[in-house]
């Protein structure tokens, strides 16, 4: 991957073939693998990758995924360009849907984010519909004591068998799928109820 990153669109230098998206993943597995090894004497340590059985995806936290890339590329302008945290400006915003809805789920298809099915029968008095692309879920992860907010990008599980090596598919499988992990909120509806049940403000980002 030695094309140059000079501005947010030559992001997808590094996504130009399915060779490169492999590439990229197995990158991105390598780092959490060292992540969490490093990690190995936190109690209850939660990873910025946890998959969700239910949903049967990898559930990667958006800022997490921006990092791993910037880091695979080698240049951390990307992290400036791409991650998101409060008051961030809409272009930004663009890039990110640009980075998940644009390239990893509508031309890769390895994210399922966003529904192309819409029932128009309960907007019967709506003059005009917009829908608005989410590039993440809020979903809450505990284990133990521990609890972590992800920006949760979900990386369809069978999509990702059949990019990456079986090496790397087991090593993420170590790492993610962990049946301590428990899912106590998924999106934002969820998330400000779980927030009101037990009188919490907010909860801290994975990453």
């Amino acid at each position: 991957m030695d094309s140059q990153y000079s501005y947010p669109l030559t992001i997808t230098n590094y996504f130009a073939s399915s060779v490169h998206l492999k590439e990229m993943l197995e990158s991105i597995i390598e780092d959490t693998v060292e992540l969490c090894i490093k990690n190995k004497s936190v109690v209850d340590f939660i990873p910025p990758i946890v998959y969700s059985r239910q949903g049967s995806a990898y559930n990667i936290d958006y800022n997490y995924l921006v990092h791993c890339i910037a880091w695979k590329v080698g240049d951390q302008t990307i992290e400036t360009d791409f991650s998101m945290s409060e008051g961030v400006d809409a272009e930004r915003y663009k890039r990110a849907e640009f980075l998940v809805c644009g390239i990893l789920e509508g031309f890769f298809g390895l994210v399922q984010i966003n529904s192309n099915k819409i029932d128009m029968s309960k907007y019967k008095n709506a003059r005009s519909l917009e829908i608005k692309k989410r590039h993440f879920h809020v979903v809450c992860i505990q284990k133990g004591a521990n609890l972590k907010r992800f920006s949760a990008v979900p990386i369809n599980s069978l999509k990702l068998r059949k990019l990456i090596s079986l090496e790397f598919l087991e090593a993420l499988n170590l790492i993610s799928d962990d049946a301590s992990f428990k899912q106590v909120a998924f999106g934002d509806h969820q998330y400000a109820g779980y927030l009101f049940t037990n009188g919490l403000s907010e909860v801290e980002y994975v990453y």
